[in-house]
């Protein structure tokens, strides 16, 4: 018998058009390999190769940081001068010179190689963000086309069975054959369905597989084991600020660009200390005359540079310049990244009320109907006939179907907002 809560749902007409969908994700056929977001994650970083240009940058950056000459470096010179005067004497000088390093530019060079290395270090982090980010993205699409493709398989069987109970009742003259054609054509149409579910999970699949580097013809079949994220998620209780604030002292993109304008303060630090005056040679030599009554004369000599020609303002100015640029670049992004956590905040919150509320509407009846169909099949004789059971199962799968894509709407907003929260790419 059919309950009496459930009698009146296969006259109703709006069980056939059934706006949303919320269901748990569909079970997974039968996997020969079982590959979850952990995993394919750690493959996406697997290969030195897709990181190494960050970190040669490392290298060469604190290579270039320990290649700096120090403040006591001095790098020596043996010298040989000659003159000959108007009266035909000869005098030479023999002299060892150290030139020494201008200490005020060491320090603000030291100063930039270390934001260097800090830059690099960032950059080698911000690569590894996209990489795993990207491989979220597409891992959640390829689940989305191997759920879709499980329902799509499920509603073949159904529409079969169900063209397979028309053509008894045609045989029998129970029904016409236009009555019976219509039937056909949904059948149809569920196949092709499916075989275009099929298409749209293997191209997706083969995609995040080519992404992790294991994509193989001849690998055994692949299914994806972790589920859609739940609703209740910590972050819906954050505001705006609190992301933002995170996502600034945090995420390693924004500590690029911040590092990337402390390597341009260094920079104009290195011009503004070039300016200052300094010791830039210390000389001991001999002088020696030609005549053999002459003695030999010691000289010592300092050199001091004091910087006036040069181009102290221009050089200044550029370097002024390339600072503002830096930091206008930064405070551009941080500005432009506060409105996008805000709108993809606002965005989440709006996919997990709708899945929230899909789900409420929808789960009591829902779990009533696959109960009377499955305790209906597991009695000793079905007692729901073959022409309600259809439409139940029909209006069953149209809202596990409305379900699964909101709870991918959901997800791909969560993607949207997690690319600037790097705490929830560490937590898995």
């Amino acid at each position: 018998m059919i309950p009496d809560r459930i009698a009146p749902l296969l006259q109703a007409p709006w069980i056939f058009l059934f706006p949303i969908l919320a269901i748990q994700p569909i079970p997974a056929q039968t996997p020969n390999g079982s590959l979850p977001l952990k995993a394919a994650l750690e493959l996406s970083l697997a290969k030195p190769v897709r990181t190494s240009p960050e970190a040669l940058a490392i290298e060469a950056a604190i290579a270039r940081m320990e290649a700096l000459p120090g403040p006591l470096t001095t790098n020596p010179e043996f010298r040989l001068s000659q003159v000959e005067r108007w009266n035909h004497t000869t005098e030479r000088e023999y002299a060892l010179r150290f030139k020494t390093t201008n200490p005020w530019i060491y320090k603000a060079k030291q100063n930039t190689q270390k934001h260097s290395i800090e830059l690099a270090r960032s950059q080698l982090l911000a690569r590894e963000h996209e990489i795993l980010h990207q491989t979220k993205i597409l891992y959640f699409q390829a689940l989305y086309a191997q759920e879709k493709l499980s329902l799509a398989l499920r509603w073949k069987e159904t529409s079969q069975a169900n063209l397979d109970w028309n053509h008894t009742l045609l045989q029998s003259g129970l029904t016409t054959l236009p009555e019976m054609l219509e039937v056909q054509l949904g059948a149809s149409e569920a196949a092709r369905d499916a075989r275009d579910a099929g298409l749209s999970h293997q191209l997706a699949l083969s995609r995040l597989l080519a992404w992790i580097d294991k994509l193989d013809i001849n690998a055994p079949k692949i299914t994806l084991s972790t589920k859609f994220a739940d609703p209740a998620l910590g972050i819906l209780g954050k505001t705006n600020q609190e992301l933002f604030n995170d996502y600034k002292l945090n995420h390693p993109l924004p500590k690029t660009f911040s590092n990337q304008n402390e390597v341009a303060g260094g920079l104009l630090g290195e011009v503004e200390e070039g300016n200052k005056p300094w010791v830039s040679f210390v000389q001991a030599g001999v002088s020696r005359g030609k005549n053999s009554w002459e003695g030999d004369d010691w000289l010592f000599r300092l050199g001091v540079e004091i910087p006036v020609f040069n181009q102290v303002d221009k050089e200044s100015h550029a370097a002024n310049a390339t600072h503002a640029q830096a930091l206008a670049q930064l405070n551009s992004h941080l500005y432009e990244a506060q409105l996008q956590i805000k709108g993809k905040l606002a965005d989440l919150h709006l996919t997990a009320g709708h899945l929230g509320q899909t789900r409420e509407l929808t789960g009591a009846i829902l779990n009533e109907v696959q109960h009377a169909l499955n305790e209906d099949q597991a009695g000793p004789a079905p007692t729901i006939p073959p022409d309600s059971r259809f439409r139940l199962e029909r209006g069953v799968h149209r809202i596990k179907s409305a379900i699964l894509d909101a709870q991918y709407a959901h997800q791909q907003a969560l993607l949207s907002l997690e690319y600037f929260i790097p705490s929830l790419l560490d937590n898995l």
